[in-house]
């Protein structure tokens, strides 16, 4: 599994092996669920930490990827009481 990528790997390498955008990388690093070494504001991450993420059961995500945080919903915004 990822036999191509380094065994130490950049943001960018990430995106790449998990074909994610840059932002939902960065989020996944920032809240701790794909774990990372920071060195300054550089995150190098392991490719056996990697693995360990993608093969990891997931319970219930850490992560709302929806925009903004907020849900989306067809009714406008309209509240049934």
């Amino acid at each position: 599994m990822f036999e191509n990528y380094p065994d130490l790997m950049n943001v960018k390498q990430i995106c790449l092996a998990l074909d994610v955008g840059r932002n939902t990388a960065y989020r996944l690093l920032n809240c701790g669920e794909l774990k990372s070494i920071r060195i300054g504001k550089i995150h190098k991450i392991p490719k056996v930490w990697l693995i360990e993420f993608v093969t990891s059961p997931k319970d219930k995500p850490k992560t709302d990827f929806s925009a903004h945080g907020k849900s989306s919903s067809m009714s406008g915004g309209n509240k049934l009481a």
